[in-house]
C-alpha cells in the first residue's frame, strides 16, 4: 500500500513539475525587463507575424527606437509595414511627452 502511494505521490510531482515550468518559463521570457528596439521590430517582421501583434507588442512593452531619417529609409527598404513605423513614432513621441510633462512637475 506503502508503495502505491510513494507512485501515486511521484506521479503527481511530474505532473505537476511539467505543467507549471512552461508556464514559469513563458513569464521569464516576457520579462518587465525588456526594451523593444529597432532590431526586434525587424525581427519580428522578418519572422513574419503579424502587424497587429507587433503593434500591441509596441504598444505594451518598454521601447527604445531610433526614428532617425536614416533608419527610417533602412525600415522602410526591410518592407516594415508602414502601419508600425507610424507606431514607433507615435510611441516614441508619446514617451518623449511624458518625459517634458515629468520633468516640469
Amino acid at each position: 500500500m506503502e508503495i502505491k502511494l510513494v507512485k501515486v505521490a511521484v506521479l503527481l510531482t511530474v505532473i505537476v513539475v511539467f505543467t507549471v515550468s512552461p508556464k514559469v518559463a513563458a513569464q521569464k521570457g516576457s520579462s518587465a525587463d525588456e526594451v523593444l528596439t529597432n532590431e526586434k521590430v525587424l525581427t519580428m517582421v522578418k519572422a513574419s507575424l503579424p502587424a497587429s501583434i507587433i503593434i500591441n507588442k509596441i504598444r505594451t512593452t518598454k521601447t527604445s527606437f531610433n526614428t532617425s531619417t536614416e533608419e527610417l529609409i533602412r525600415l522602410q527598404q526591410a518592407h516594415v509595414p508602414t502601419e508600425i513605423i507610424n507606431t514607433m513614432d507615435l510611441r516614441l513621441r508619446h514617451q518623449a511627452a511624458a518625459v517634458r510633462a515629468t520633468s516640469k512637475s
